[in-house]
């Protein structure tokens, strides 16, 4: 019954995710946005956190509807830099959602996988999930800050697929 009335509240508005959790993912930059909105109110591609700067690299549904933010710094080939700045971005991050129940340092760079990340602390915040880790470009390594909202992919792919078979009922009735 609750995931029926979640999507209820995303077919009733496109930013909808907002009433389901702190949509928040940097500034502001907010889960649901939609790209074209992204594109007109966001006017950076980078960002500066403390010393370091990232590329702020945004994922949305189907081109539509933002559902993750990734933040990467540029690739280094000494990982003990890209580990300060994970910790740094520990340390900043930590101060709105307080201490992560683990942090786990990568004690051999070597265990990254060059597909994916390898995370070393994330936040579980109700539906918001946030992660810091690393990952590997070759022989370079990279810092990595992710956020999404759980569920908000397959919400939005459910809502989709609806009104596909709500638009195929429609057309079928002129046959």
């Amino acid at each position: 019954m609750k995931k029926i009335i979640l999507l209820f509240c995303l077919l009733a508005a496109t930013p909808a995710i907002a009433q389901l959790t702190d949509s928040t993912f940097y500034g502001n930059i907010k889960a649901g946005m939609l790209k074209s909105e992204y594109e007109r109110n966001i006017s950076e591609t980078r960002v500066r956190i403390i010393n370091d700067e990232y590329a702020l690299l945004p994922v949305f549904h189907k081109g539509q509807e933002l559902t993750e933010l990734n933040m990467e710094s540029e690739p280094l080939a000494d990982y003990s830099l890209i580990e300060k700045k994970m910790l740094a971005l520990y340390e900043v991050i930590s101060t709105k959602y307080g201490r992560a129940n683990t942090l786990s340092l990568i004690s051999d760079p070597n265990t990254i996988p060059y597909e994916g990340k390898a995370v070393i602390t994330y936040w579980d915040l109700g539906k918001k999930h946030v992660s810091i880790g690393a990952r590997r470009v070759g022989n370079m390594y990279v810092a990595v800050y992710n956020v999404y909202i759980k569920d908000y992919e397959e919400l939005l792919t459910d809502r989709d697929n609806d009104r596909e078979q709500k638009a195929r009922k429609e057309a079928g009735t002129k046959f």
